[in-house]
Formats: structure tokens, sequence, C-alpha cells
């Protein structure tokens, strides 16, 4: 029996892809929200008996093709699916300067702090030209004046367009118009391409250097590149004298060492967040996780 790609509890784009081709086939989903639950489980297992298939309610590595067409997500964009959910971001989700990054956009939440976001819409102003015209209309020419400023006024500007208390909220017109040029294709292929250079090249060099071969292995060196920025040398410390005799001990050591290195007042979140992946199961900001259900797992990546 093929092994299962998604099923109950995983999340993200992928997921709504399989939940959007139930629709066309008029099966009973009212939402394509990409939320894998109780109903898109329902419609699956009806798809599966009118094709006299095994009756799962799970999307396994064999029918995804026959479902969607589409060729099966790969292990990297399968750990940016995990990640991109844990974040509580989608393509299209702006938000102000709740902690002092000014703007946080995109699939991985992506900062106008680190340059992330300026680096985006410099790829698609070059490559889509007009693009940038047709989504944010009226507040063109502000963006382009915004996009010349220096890093910190740009933080000062963005500060002043987030909605008290908390700034987490842009306002309405710059927040939709963020959300309508999140929403593009042709933006969603450069928001993956940017995450895979600045995060998923790294983590795998990160996944050589620790010796890890599995899918659970890459998925939470991904995980910490893009919460945590890399593994500190201090942490890298304590990894090497936990003295891990098995890979599922070496991540366990990871997670933990990375969470102790960590801000004191994220360190915990961080600890469920890493020992959730490093395990395979857990609870996250009150998600719980299968990784066997997002198409994660022990076995060689």
């Amino acid at each position: 029996m093929a092994r299962t790609l998604f099923a109950r509890g995983a999340r993200g784009v992928h997921v709504q892809r399989a939940q959007q081709r139930l629709q066309e086939l008029r099966m009973p989903l009212d939402s394509a929200d990409g939320m894998f639950g109780g109903n898109t489980e329902s419609a699956l297992k009806q798809f599966q008996q009118m094709n006299a298939l095994p009756v799962t309610g799970q999307i396994d590595f064999d029918l995804w093709p026959r479902l969607t067409g589409d060729a099966e997500p790969t292990l990297e964009e399968r750990a940016l699916q995990l990640t991109a959910a844990i974040e509580g971001h989608g393509y299209t989700l702006a938000v102000g300067n709740f902690d002092g990054a000014g703007l946080t956009w995109g699939i991985i939440g992506f900062t106008v702090m680190a340059g992330q976001v300026q680096g985006i819409l410099d790829a698609v102003a070059t490559e889509h030209p007009g693009m940038i015209r047709a989504t944010f209309v009226d507040l063109t020419a502000d963006l382009e004046r915004l996009r010349k400023m220096s890093v910190a006024k740009q933080i000062d500007f963005l500060d002043g367009i987030s909605v008290p208390p908390g700034k987490h909220r842009l306002v309405d017109p710059w927040r939709i118009a963020f959300d309508r040029l999140g929403a593009m294709r042709e933006v969603q292929e450069i928001q993956r391409r940017f995450a895979f250079q600045r995060y998923m090249e790294p983590a795998k060099q990160t996944f050589r250097k620790l010796g890890l071969t599995t899918e659970l292995g890459l998925a939470l060196c991904f995980d910490i590149h893009v919460q945590n920025g890399s593994i500190k040398s201090s942490a890298m410390t304590a990894i090497n004298a936990a003295g891990a005799r098995t890979e599922a001990a070496l991540r366990v050591a990871i997670a933990n060492a990375v969470a102790d290195q960590s801000r004191e007042k994220y360190r915990e979140d961080v600890r469920s967040r890493k020992l959730a992946i490093a395990t395979g199961r857990g609870v996250v900001h009150g998600m719980t996780l299968d990784l066997a259900n997002w198409g994660l797992a022990d076995v060689p990546a």
C-alpha cells in the first residue's frame, strides 16, 4: 500500500489544491480552505469509492497524481507547507509592525527588516512589469517612494500604517494591496524561490553537516533556519556533547539545543515546535501535528 501523503490535520497550499480538484469533480466539499478536516476526508472517501480505490479518506503518493494531475509535492515543498502552517502565513497575508520588523508578508513571513520583502518586490518589478501597479493601484507611487527609503525609514513608515493595539494589522488599503499581490501565481512562485534560496539551501548544508538523513531531519533543519536563523555555535557544542547514537535521538538533541539557546521568553515555544518536528508528533500553537499526515516521516530523504 502506498505511503500517506496528506491526511487529517494537514493544511496548506497542497491540501487546498486537492480540495479544489475535489470540488471540480463535484465531490461534496463546500470549502477549499487548505485545512484537511472531516469534510475533506468524506469527499475523498466518496472519490475513492466512485473510482474503485481503497476507501481511506487519505491522499497517498499514488492517489495524488490521479486526483490532481500534478507531480507529487517534493520533500522541500512539503517541509515548506509545514513551516508555513506553523508560522501562520499564506502567500497573501501581510501584518504590521508588531515586532519591530516593519512588515511581515508571505508564505513564511518575509520581513522588511531582513530585506526580504524588498527583494521579492524587486523581483516582481523586474520579472513582471506592471504587476505591482495592477495590484497596488493608487498606492503604487507611495510604494515606490517607500522602496527608495532606508530600511530604518521604511520601518518608521510601516509603523505608522500599523493598526493599534498590538500593530498586527495594516490599514486596509495596504493590507488589501499586499493580499492582491500575494494572490498572483507568479508572485507565489517568486516567494517559493526566495524561501528555497534563503532558507532551504542553508538548511540542506546544516542537514549534511549534522549527519542527518531523513525527511524529518530536513524538515527540522528548514524550520530552524526559518525561525532561528541557524544553529548557534553554542548549540552545536551541546549537540555534539549529547553523543546521540541514533538519528531519532540526534534530532531530539538538536531540538533541545536550539531551544536552550533561544531567547528566554520564546524558549519553550521553540522547544515544543522543534520537538514536534524532530519526533514527528506534537502540539504547536494549539495545532496537533502528526507529520506522517503531512507527507513527512522518519524515512530516508
